[in-house]
C-alpha cells in the first residue's frame, strides 16, 4: 500500500505537466479508486471503443493490482468458512467456484469483453488454478517433473508472441486467460526443483524478482508521459531506456518505500505508528490531490472547457438534426444491440420515387461520413447503417455468427441490403481492421446483388484527442505541428496501401489524400476544428468534408440506376 500511495501522489503531480484538463479530470477520479483498490471497476466503465487510448491512462495498470487486493480480501473469508468443513470439501468447493466463474466468462465474454478483462469474479477460476495446486504433493516428485515447468515458461513466450488479437468467447477465454494460468500452475508446481531453482533463483532474476512488484508499480506511468513529451512511437534505444528508467525507480520505490515500512512480528510499538502515521498520511495527501483534481476539472487551463464541449457527449452527436435519442439503438446500433432493433423504416427505407438509394455502412467512421455525404450530395436518398466497434466483416465470416459485431452484418447484409434494393453501398470502416481479402469479397457480394459499390479509404488518426492537441498547444500553428507528428503512421500506409489497389477506379474516395494533401490539417478553411477526438468529424467539419467529395468526385453517384 505504501508503494501504490507513492506512485500515485508521483503520477498526479506528473500529469499536471503532461495531461490535457480533461485527462487529467479522469486521472484525479482513477487516482482515488487506486488507492482504495477500486481502480479496475473505472476503467471497466471507461473501456470501449470510444474510451480514451490506454497508451493516456498513466494508472492503467493498476486495475490488476486492484483485482489482486480483492481476491485478498474476499479469499480468506471463503477458507475459513469452508476449512470449517474439512480440507475435502474446501478443495472441492475452490474447483466448483472456479468452474463457475471459467463459465461466467465465456458466456459473457461474447456480449461484454471488457466486463470479463476488468472485473474480479471473472478472474476467480485463475487464483482457484493456484489454490488447487497448494494442494497437490509435489515434494514427492518435483525433480522428476521440472522439465514441465521450463516447458511451461517458453510455453508463455510463444503464447503471448503468436497470440491472435481476434478471439472471443470460449475461444479467447481459454487461449488468453486459462492457458496462462494453467502454465504459470505447471511453473509453480515444480517451483522448488533443483533444476528450477538453479535457473530462476540466479543473483539477476532474484534482485528482479524482489523488486518486481515497485518496477511494475513504475514503469506505466513512465512509459505514458515520455509518449505524451515525444511521438508515441518508441524506438530500440528508447524502449531500453525505459526499461533502464524502470528498475532505477522501482529500486528507490523498493529501498526507500517498501523496505523501510514492511513490518515484521518484531518491529517495535513506535515503528508501527510510525508507519500507520505514514499510510495515513499518503492517503490523505493523495485522496486529497486526487478529489481537488477531480472536483476542479483537471484545474482547467485556458481553453480546456471549450475543449471538452467538442470532444465530450456521445458520438451519435455528430449526426446532427437526426438527434441522437433517436438515432441510437435505430440506426447507430452498439454492437450489444439486438440487430432485430435496427430501425428499417426510419434508417434504410427511401421515399418513393427519390433516386439514387445509397446506404452507408460500416463502423463508427460511417456515422460522420453519412453526415458528410448527406450535406455534400444533395439528390440520392441516404440511408445509414452504423455498427460502432465493429470493422466491416466479409459474408463468409459473419456466416459463423460467432459475435454481435457478426450479428449485425449478417443481418445487414441478408435483411436490409437484400430487401431495400439499394443502388449503392458506401463502405467506410477503419480499414487498419479489414483485410484487402476482406474488402474485394465484400464488394463482389454486393455487386451480385446488383448494388454499385463505393469504398471510402481511411482518414488520419492521432495519437491523443485533437481538441486535446489545441488544448495544450495553445494556438493552432503549434496544435497543427504537433497533431502532425501525432498521426498514426499505421493508418497512412495502410491508406498507401488502398490507394495502390483501390486507387484510380471511379468508386474509390481517396479521402486521405483530401484531408492530408501534404500534411494533415486539424481545421476548416473557415477555422472549425476537424476532429471531435483522434479521428472523428465534427459536426461542421462533415459538411464541409461532403463538400470536398462533392467537388473532387462530382459523378459519385451520377452513374445511371434502375428505377
Amino acid at each position: 500500500m505504501p508503494a501504490v500511495l507513492t506512485v500515485v501522489l508521483l503520477t498526479l503531480i506528473g500529469g499536471y505537466f503532461f495531461l490535457s484538463a480533461q485527462d487529467y479530470n479522469r486521472l484525479g477520479f482513477s487516482s482515488f479508486l487506486s488507492s482504495i483498490s477500486l481502480s479496475n471497476i473505472f476503467f471497466w466503465t471507461e473501456a470501449g471503443y470510444f474510451a480514451q487510448a490506454s497508451d493516456t491512462k498513466p494508472l492503467l495498470h493498476t486495475w490488476s493490482l486492484a483485482v489482486e487486493e480483492q481476491f485478498y480480501l474476499v479469499w480468506p473469508i471463503f477458507l475459513f468458512a469452508c476449512l470449517a468443513s474439512g480440507r475435502k470439501l474446501l478443495v472441492i468447493s475452490m474447483a466448483a467456484l472456479g468452474l463457475l466463474s471459467f463459465v461466467a466468462a465465456v458466456y459473457f465474454h461474447r456480449e461484454n469483453p471488457d466486463m470479463v478483462f476488468f472485473l474480479a469474479p471473472f478472474r476467480v477460476f485463475q487464483f482457484a488454478i493456484g489454490g488447487l495446486i497448494s494442494f497437490l504433493p509435489a515434494w514427492k516428485f518435483r525433480d522428476r517433473l521440472s522439465i514441465i515447468g521450463i516447458l511451461s515458461v517458453l510455453s508463455l513466450f510463444g503464447l503471448a508472441a503468436a497470440l491472435p488479437d481476434d478471439l472471443s468467447g470460449f475461444q479467447h477465454v481459454v487461449t488468453v486467460m486459462l492457458l496462462p494460468a494453467l502454465l504459470t500452475g505447471a511453473f509453480l508446481f515444480t517451483a522448488k526443483s533443483n533444476v528450477q531453482e538453479r535457473i530462476f533463483a540466479s543473483p539477476i532474476l532474484k534482485y528482479l524478482g524482489e523488486r518486481s512488484y515497485a518496477i511494475y508499480l513504475a514503469h506505466w506511468p513512465i512509459i505514458v508521459y515520455w509518449n505524451m513529451a515525444t511521438d508515441y512511437v518508441l524506438s530500440p534505444f528508447e524502449q531500453a531506456g525505459l526499461f533502464v528508467a524502470s528498475v532505477i525507480l522501482g529500486e528507490l520505490l523498493h529501498q526507500c518505500v517498501e523496505k523501510p515500512f514492511r513490518l515484521s512480528r518484531s518491529a517495535s510499538p513506535a515503528r508501527v505508528l510510525r508507519t500507520k502515521f505514514f499510510l495515513l498520511a499518503m492517503a490523505f495527501m493523495s485522496g486529497t490531490l486526487a478529489m481537488n483534481v477531480t472536483y476542479f476539472n483537471g484545474f482547467a487551463k485556458e481553453g480546456a472547457a471549450n475543449s471538452q464541449a467538442i470532444s465530450q457527449g456521445p458520438l451519435t452527436a455528430s449526426l446532427g438534426t437526426d438527434g441522437v435519442a433517436d438515432q441510437e439503438g435505430r440506426c447507430f446500433m452498439r454492437p450489444q444491440d439486438a440487430p432485430e432493433l435496427y430501425g428499417v423504416e426510419r434508417c434504410a427505407t427511401a421515399p418513393v420515387g427519390k433516386m439514387p438509394k445509397v446506404l452507408v455502412f460500416g463502423d463508427s467512421f460511417a456515422g460522420d461520413m453519412y453526415v458528410a455525404l448527406k450535406g455534400g450530395f444533395k439528390a440520392p436518398y441516404f440511408g445509414h447503417y452504423i455498427i460502432p466497434g465493429c470493422p466491416i466483416e466479409s459474408p463468409s465470416k459473419v456466416a459463423a455468427n460467432k459475435n454481435q459485431c457478426q450479428a449485425h452484418y449478417k443481418n445487414a447484409y441478408e435483411n436490409v441490403i437484400t430487401k431495400n434494393r439499394f443502388d449503392y453501398v458506401v463502405l467506410v470502416a477503419n480499414w487498419t481492421k479489414v483485410s484487402d481479402k476482406d474488402i474485394v469479397e465484400t464488394k463482389k457480394y454486393l455487386e451480385s446483388l446488383g448494388v454499385k459499390v463505393v469504398t471510402v479509404g481511411l482518414r488520419p488518426r492521432f495519437r491523443e484527442r485533437v481538441p486535446d492537441i489545441l488544448q495544450k498547444a495553445g494556438e493552432s500553428n503549434a496544435a497543427r505541428t504537433r497533431a502532425n507528428v501525432l498521426v498514426n503512421q499505421d493508418f497512412i500506409k495502410r491508406a498507401d496501401a488502398m490507394k495502390i489497389s483501390q486507387g484510380g477506379a471511379d468508386d474509390y474516395v481517396d479521402l486521405m489524400d483530401l484531408l492530408c494533401p501534404e500534411t494533415c490539417d486539424i481545421e476548416t478553411p473557415n477555422g472549425d476544428l476537424i476532429y471531435r477526438d483522434d479521428s472523428h468529424f465534427t459536426l461542421k467539419a462533415s459538411s464541409w468534408v461532403g463538400r470536398e467529395i462533392r467537388n473532387s468526385y462530382p459523378d459519385l453517384f451520377n452513374q445511371s440506376v434502375s428505377p
